[in-house]
């Protein structure tokens, strides 16, 4: 990443991060773009290049970035059995969301106070599964049934939202929870009939 893409990078984690300060301080219908902007020190039109809507603030912070699973499973060594380098993809996720917990948790709170933005984040997860199913496809191979890499996403993804469940809590973190619940599903007669095998 390049000086350019850095300081991008940073003034837009800023201008999320002070927005989530004063949704929670004022609310979220109350507050406006333009003290938004004022209080994360930008002009009103700098807000809206990084984030045009007020619900994309929540949707789109740094933290919940779309395409993160698909690169990762892509990055994994070719060799490595499907399974695993959905596995891998998906721990490696949950242990950056572990890094940035308290922030996640925040927007979270606050996307399920907002109907506009929990229904973007429902659009949101079906790209991410949409990504991931395409990488695995590349995997397994087009001449495969798309139901198998589409399956096979939508796995992952649901243990994602259940490690990221607020409720699901306590004193593990949501990388723990997906290597559970990972642990839980492993069983190879259930993970034979979900995760494509080449």
């Amino acid at each position: 990443m390049g000086l350019r893409e850095r300081k991008a990078l940073h003034t837009r984690t800023w201008i999320a991060d002070t927005a989530l300060d004063v949704f929670e301080e004022h609310g979220y219908e109350e507050t406006t773009l333009e003290e938004l902007a004022r209080r994360a020190g930008v002009s009103v039109s700098t807000l809206h290049r990084y984030f045009p809507t007020k619900d994309s603030l929540l949707v789109d912070h740094p933290s919940m970035e779309i395409g993160t699973l698909a690169r990762t499973f892509r990055s994994r060594p070719a060799s490595e059995p499907v399974a695993q380098a959905l596995g891998a993809a998906l721990l490696t996720l949950l242990d950056a969301s572990d890094g940035a917990r308290d922030t996640v948790r925040r927007v979270r709170a606050l996307i399920d106070q907002v109907p506009v933005a929990r229904a973007k984040m429902w659009d949101s997860t079906h790209r991410e599964t949409a990504l991931l199913a395409e990488a695995v496809r590349e995997r397994i191979g087009a001449d495969r049934p798309a139901e198998e890499s589409l399956l096979a996403a939508e796995f992952v993804l649901t243990i994602v939202v259940v490690a990221l469940q607020p409720a699901a809590g306590g004193p593990a973190g949501a990388a723990e929870r997906g290597e559970r619940l990972l642990e839980m599903l492993a069983d190879p007669a259930v993970l034979g009939r979900i995760i494509p095998q080449r």
